[in-house]
């Protein structure tokens, strides 16, 4: 897949990691899969529709509100610099956010369900995370 990219490919990598209960990586590749896609039926648009619903349900997903280039961390771990254009998707738990940008950071801990969506906050040393309605699909 690292070598063609190929949302055919995509698509079938989601489907076989729903089967393993590897919900994040399934609703990264079918989400790709579906934006990606090019002259697919009905019933195949709605199937992987009803799989990305599935592996959604199974994850939390964390939307940032941070100053534009700011590195952010997720547990420790960075998971890119803000702006994303989706969601980061985690497993449903506890964690510790920062962003950092400039020598300065700002951090908070969130609590995210299985299928929940929470919107975090990191602004000007401060931070706070504030739940939203449903995710955006």
């Amino acid at each position: 897949y690292k070598l063609f990219g190929h949302w055919q490919i995509a698509g079938t990598l989601g489907s076989v990691a729903l089967k393993l209960g590897k919900h994040i990586e399934a609703a990264e590749r079918i989400s790709q899969f579906l934006r990606q896609a090019q002259g697919l039926s009905e019933a195949e648009r709605t199937e992987k529709q009803k799989q990305l619903a599935e592996a959604m349900s199974k994850v939390g997903a964390l939307a940032f509100e941070v100053a534009p280039g700011s590195e952010i961390f997720v547990g420790g771990k960075s998971v890119g610099k803000a702006p994303f254009s989706t969601d980061v998707l985690v497993e449903p738990g506890g964690y510790d956010v920062e962003a950092k940008k400039a020598g300065e950071s700002a951090k908070a801990t969130v609590q995210v369900g299985a299928g929940k969506r929470e919107v975090v906050k990191l602004r000007d040393g401060g931070a706070g995370a504030d739940r939203s309605g449903p995710r955006r699909g």
